[in-house]
Order: C-alpha cells, then structure tokens, then sequence
C-alpha cells in the first residue's frame, strides 16, 4: 500500500488569517524560524518527515546530513526542534481545521497520539546540563591525589 502523503492544509483566507493571530500560523514561512543564527551560512537544512500520524515517537534529528557535518550535536539538535515545532504547528493547523465543530472530548479523540515528541537531546550535552543543574556542583573537595 503506497504511503499517503502527510495533509498540507490550502493557504486560503483562514490559514492568512492564522499567520497573522495564532502563534502557530507562521509555520508556511521558511524565514520563520526559532534560531536564525544557525542558518546565517545559507547552507540548505536537512528535509524532515511530515506525518499526519506520528503515534507518539520522538522527533529525528538527522546527524548524518550535509548540513549537520562538522557542526556540534547540540546545534544539529536546535535544527531538528525547529524542524519539530514547525510540524508541531502544521499538525495544529491541520487538526485545528477537523474538529472546528466538535466538542472537547470528540475533538482529544480526533487528535490524540498524532504529534511528535521532542526530539532526544543528545546524551553526552544531557549529561552536562543535569551536571550544571546540580546546587551543589563545587561542593565535594578533591583529594590530594587529583590535585597532583
């Protein structure tokens, strides 16, 4: 069975109407974006999926792209949330428009289980943000040993 494509709503009245009231209605713009600084380059960013169902899975981030060589993993990571909040914003869009006249709980039961997490934060900066998170990070003295 050939794989559908994910539902790009029109950019009719409501979408432009959208762009310019909701926090989410920008998401058409590519210019649009959380972290401009990462693209001041002008190299072409990774292509992430699209899916209309993403079954609660997280976002990829895509380390082995063209852009993302030579670039630290905590940059790569910045370029794949963006990536996620832009398709975080097309889904809400697209939902938004099928339960306009549903209730609530007919609406949660539309949408539910079709966005994706946020993409996994690369282990070893994880690491170092609990690290930094710490109260006490001076607190333990070294040993004599260490010092030397």
């Amino acid at each position: 069975m050939p794989r559908r494509l994910a539902e790009i709503p029109p950019d009719d009245e409501w979408s432009q109407e959208a762009a310019k009231t909701f926090w989410w209605g920008n998401w058409r713009d590519p210019s649009n974006c959380l972290f401009p600084w990462l693209y001041e380059d002008g190299q072409p960013r990774p292509r992430y999926p699209m899916k209309d169902d993403w079954g609660v899975q997280p976002f990829p981030v895509d380390y082995n792209s063209e852009w993302a060589r030579g670039r630290p993993q905590w940059e790569v990571y910045l370029d794949a949330y963006d990536a996620w909040n832009r398709e975080t914003c097309r889904l809400i869009e697209v939902y938004r428009r099928k339960v306009e006249e549903l209730d609530y709980e007919e609406s949660v039961e539309v949408y539910e289980g079709k966005f994706p997490d946020v993409p996994d934060y690369p282990t070893a900066n994880a690491d170092v943000l609990v690290a930094a998170a710490e109260p006490d990070v001076v607190a333990r003295k070294p040993s004599a040993a260490r010092l030397l």
